[in-house]
């Protein structure tokens, strides 16, 4: 208030009086946004696909800059979103998919080992929490999507506080998400729309006879969304 800067820029000066301070021009390579998701199943997907969704229509009205990196462990999941891109094609992005290992090296090519403005994290265990950690840059944002019942996290406050970084997570206001959800849906049924084939969403619908094997099967990593009919 003494300065007549906003914070944090009044703290450099504590002067009596108000200063203009000079401020660097925002480059170029600041303005580029860059987001990763961690956790490419089916949860992971649908996100990826909305986001991307989104950030073509802020490119094309506002001319937003963004580089977005798909991470998952498992290769039958990035090759899945591979063919999604493919299918959807969203030529407005720069899309990279990878692995846990090449994920790092990619954000720190891109930022300049700064990190991520913001990190979507949809698997539900403490080791993407803690990759998410790894990746997000100081002041940027972790959306943690996945449901966490191992306690406990594998950060503490302090560390939130120590790289001023935002943590959000908690159930999905789902009143406030289903028109955005509907749209996506419904402009997206190349993906959402099909079932068993190469970039459907939906991989198989079975009778509840095979719930468990289907179960199974997930748990392992050998088959994405399997939908249940209970009249088959």
């Amino acid at each position: 208030m003494i300065s007549g800067s906003p914070y944090p820029f009044s703290s450099f000066n504590p002067v009596g009086e108000a200063k203009v301070i000079a401020l660097a021009p925002l480059s170029q390579a600041d303005a580029v946004l860059t987001i990763a998701i961690v956790g490419l199943g089916p949860v992971g997907i649908c996100a990826a696909v909305s986001l991307l969704d989104m950030l073509a229509d802020l490119k094309k009205s506002k001319g937003l800059e963004h580089r977005v990196v798909a991470v998952d462990p498992l290769e039958s999941r990035r090759d899945k979103m591979q063919r999604i891109l493919s299918k959807i094609n969203i030529k407005e992005s720069t899309v990279m998919v990878t692995d846990i290992p090449s994920s790092k090296k990619i954000v720190d090519e891109w930022t300049g080992s700064i990190g991520c403005n913001a990190v979507l994290e949809v698997v539900g265990n403490n080791s993407a929490l803690t990759l998410s950690y790894e990746l997000v840059r100081p002041y940027g944002v972790i959306s943690s999507v996945g449901v966490h019942q191992e306690p406990p996290l594998p950060f503490t406050g302090r560390d939130m506080y120590n790289k001023n970084v935002s943590f959000d997570f908690g159930r999905c206001p789902v009143r406030a998400m289903l028109p955005i959800a509907s749209r996506i849906l419904l402009k997206r049924q190349d993906v959402f729309g099909g079932v068993g084939e190469e970039a459907s969403l939906i991989e198989k619908v079975v009778g509840l006879d095979d719930a468990a094997e289907s179960y199974a099967l997930f748990d392992k990593g050998k088959t994405g969304k399997v939908l249940f009919n209970p009249w088959l």
